[in-house]
């Protein structure tokens, strides 16, 4: 009878009658919202009689929604949700997932990149923070904001352990190739080229020598330069890297006194099967460690280091003949050279001789820093 009576004032929805200027209001007022703000509940601002039917406030929304999407500039696209009628543009809805995949991406490198090796959190996702960055500031219905809670809940935690898990494998990856090359490979081959030295009294000094120099120098160095390059923040890695800290007595302790060479090899090798294997052969490394020697040799020249020089000519003719390499300071130098004896020609190791005795006295100068040079890069054939 209403709707008869004033047929362009009042606009009827069951039970429910309500004018049409306070339904174009609200068109008005919830098209404005749409357009500015990506997600709204249309049913937040709509104040209706307590005892209006579920069915009439229905037919309200379904009536200004349709209203809303003749006149909106963009797609507009409608969501219940617990009872909320949502309203959201349609190509910031269909980029949500997406965006919330990124900025969750985004923390958790923020997060890894504060850890520190003394760090003891556990890396989460921030939903609030995160939430935050979404909306830009923009203030949301809390319907709204449990919308995107619950996308947070399942794309942005997978988005972010995911992150979180590529972190910690990079680290672990770029770790291990560090130990690798400076402690795994290089104790390989300083143990097998100190197990081939025939004299007894020599291998026990030099592989003393080595377990010191790997305890005292080799292990805390990479692991030094593995802090500064930011590798020490896996938890599982940090984990490892502190009990093979405690196993090999290396926290405030004195690596000076001697470690069961066993025990030290048999901790390493523990420690390596849990990184990355290995594909490099003994062999190669082997070879690229004389290369390393090699360049020594050419850069000490410029140092004009007669005793270093000479004991990596000596380190380097040895290698030729057995297998490994030798770790040795200068004192060891004149022992090392004379397991040369029968293996060179009687030329070349009478060069050595006078080598070392020009070394020895302090007179060896820039033709004998020639010569040096000249027989580590001879082909031990040749030598």
């Amino acid at each position: 009878m209403i709707r008869n009576l004033y047929p362009e004032q009042v606009i009827v929805f069951e039970e429910m009658a309500v004018s049409k200027s306070w339904f174009d209001k609200h068109v008005e007022l919830e098209l404005d919202r749409v357009t500015k703000t990506p997600l709204i509940d249309l049913r937040e601002r709509i104040v209706v009689p307590s005892e209006a039917s579920e069915k009439a406030l229905s037919g309200i929304l379904g009536a200004i929604k349709a209203a809303i999407s003749d006149a909106a500039p963009m797609e507009v696209e409608y969501i219940p949700h617990d009872g909320a009628w949502l309203a959201a543009q349609e190509d910031w809805l269909d980029q949500l997932d997406s965006v919330i995949a990124e900025r969750a991406a985004q923390q958790a490198q923020k997060q890894w990149n504060q850890l520190t090796p003394d760090s003891d959190v556990e890396l989460a996702l921030d939903p609030a923070g995160l939430l935050e960055t979404l909306t830009a500031g923009q203030v949301l219905a809390s319907s709204a904001q449990d919308f995107i809670k619950g996308k947070l809940d399942e794309t942005g935690k997978t988005a972010f352990d995911t992150e979180i898990s590529r972190l910690s494998a990079e680290s672990l990856e770029t770790f291990s190739a560090l130990w690798r090359d400076r402690v795994d490979t290089r104790f390989q081959r300083y143990r097998l080229g100190a197990d081939a030295i025939p004299d007894a009294k020599l291998r026990e000094q030099l592989l003393e020598l080595l377990q010191t120099h790997v305890r005292a120098e080799l292990i805390p160095e990479t692991l030094s330069r593995a802090e500064a390059q930011g590798l020490l923040r896996g938890k599982k890695l940090k984990k490892s890297v502190e009990k093979l800290k405690a196993s090999l007595e290396l926290d405030g302790k004195d690596t000076t006194t001697p470690l069961a060479l066993e025990t030290l090899t048999s901790t390493l090798n523990k420690f390596a099967t849990k990184l990355c294997p290995s594909t490099t052969s003994l062999a190669a490394a082997k070879t690229a460690h004389l290369t390393d020697l090699h360049q020594t040799i050419r850069a000490l020249d410029r140092d004009k280091d007669g005793p270093r020089l000479f004991l990596a000519l000596v380190v380097v003719l040895l290698a030729k003949y057995q297998d490994g390499v030798v770790y040795a300071t200068g004192k060891f130098a004149p022992k090392l050279m004379r397991l040369l004896k029968g293996r060179v020609s009687e030329e070349v190791y009478g060069r050595l001789e006078r080598l070392k005795e020009g070394v020895k006295s302090g007179k060896a100068g820039r033709e004998e820093r020639e010569e040096m040079k000249e027989l580590a890069a001879a082909d031990g054939a040749d030598a």
